[in-house]
């Protein structure tokens, strides 16, 4: 019988991030603090690290705002000279502004049933090159469907330019997060699912490398199965946030409910974890089994992810997670911490804006925020003011 797949109710992975991405937040807690007595058989990544953040902050930031460029942003990210919005614009999905003067060079990408067209806003994407060096952006409509759109020709036209497809099969179940690696290589999230919703036996999430119908390499950090007196909750301790390198070779994986960065070098084909024992981690959720005092004490940790070939951006909060889904003010402070792609600490960077989302662009050392409420920051030499100071 094949797997059935879970579907986690605060899903709100950062492409889907809206102005209130987090509001199901806490109706998540209340089935977590049902789950709460389950077990696991081990979490085994290949390698645990445990880490002690140390705050180096050296001033506090004022972002330049470049106002609400588009309504209803789900996603930022920066590809040369240019800001990419994906939006829940129905008739463009991408806008695509200029970072000299943030105008509108063009806009594409429409709901429909079209070869050139989307079913639905997708689940996320990433870039890459073609074999002939033309970057194309790798869009995942559905976890075992990408349409690989022809980035500079749909600039170019105004319309969405759809220059192939890709079918990756072993990788896939009904709730995968696929990234296309290459023309024939995919990495994939598998989320949580089971076989009888009445046996209480669940699987949690597994990673993947393919070649299409080809399995190259399984992580299985979790364990086999996770067994619980309620099968049928949300298992938002698992909720993460996935950003692919530019050069494709690496992938971080920032947790949202535990204090835990995962790591994948996919030349190596490790899966490296880092811990910080000052947040919770998996075992916390185990161990809690006071529904009150779950409620009281659940955090959120890491919120918004950017990343270039060098830096790792990880927008950190640790505050309760009835807290952080309260705070609307657009002026709230956002802690960024910015580390290798070892995790070794680089500079902790506060801003003044209420952040949710990132995007930075390494060759000019400017970071692009997107708020709490929608609106668009600028910061000029980001790490490099900092670091004069």
């Amino acid at each position: 019988m094949p797997r059935k797949n879970y579907h986690t109710i605060h899903e709100t992975n950062m492409m889907r991030l809206k102005r209130n991405a987090f509001l199901h937040i806490i109706p998540c807690m209340l089935f977590l603090s049902i789950y709460s007595c389950s077990r696991h058989e081990g979490y085994n990544p290949d390698a645990k690290h445990t880490i002690s953040r140390v705050q180096t902050t050296v001033d506090t930031l004022s972002g330049y705002p470049l106002g609400e460029l588009v309504p209803d942003i789900h996603r930022i990210e920066i590809r040369g000279d240019y800001l990419i919005v994906l939006s829940g614009n129905r008739e463009a999905l991408f806008s695509i502004f200029r970072t000299s003067d943030y105008s509108l060079v063009s806009s594409f990408g429409a709901i429909g049933h079209a070869a050139n067209e989307f079913t639905s806003i997708p689940i996320d994407f990433n870039f890459g090159e073609d074999d002939k060096g033309n970057t194309v952006i790798y869009a995942q409509e559905s976890p075992s469907h990408i349409k690989i759109i022809d980035f500079e020709k749909s600039i170019e036209k105004g319309t969405c330019i759809i220059c192939g497809e890709s079918k990756p099969t072993a990788n896939t179940t009904s709730r995968s997060k696929t990234y296309q690696l290459s023309d024939d290589m995919f990495f994939a999230r598998n989320d949580v699912g089971y076989d009888d919703p009445r046996d209480g036996i669940l699987y949690p999430p597994t990673y993947k490398i393919t070649s299409y119908d080809k399995l190259v390499k399984e992580w299985k950090p979790y364990g086999g199965k996770v067994t619980t007196k309620v099968p049928n909750i949300v298992m938002g301790k698992y909720d993460s946030r996935i950003r692919i390198s530019p050069d494709r070779t690496k992938a971080v994986e920032a947790m949202l409910c535990t204090d835990i960065i995962h790591v994948f070098d996919f030349k190596a084909k490790t899966m490296d974890s880092y811990i910080d024992n000052s947040g919770y981690d998996f075992e916390w959720f185990d161990n809690e089994v006071n529904e009150n005092n779950f409620l009281r004490k659940s955090r959120i940790y890491n919120v918004g992810v950017s990343v270039t070939d060098n830096y790792i951006l990880i927008i950190r909060d640790g505050r309760l997670a009835i807290e952080f889904e309260e705070d609307m003010n657009e002026e709230s402070p956002t802690h960024i911490s910015i580390s290798d792609w070892g995790c070794s600490d680089v500079k902790d960077i506060v801003v003044h804006e209420n952040l949710r989302e990132l995007a930075y662009d390494e060759n000019n050392d400017i970071l692009y925020g997107l708020s709490v409420n929608g609106k668009i920051y600028k910061y000029e030499e980001f790490i490099k003011t900092v670091q004069k100071r």
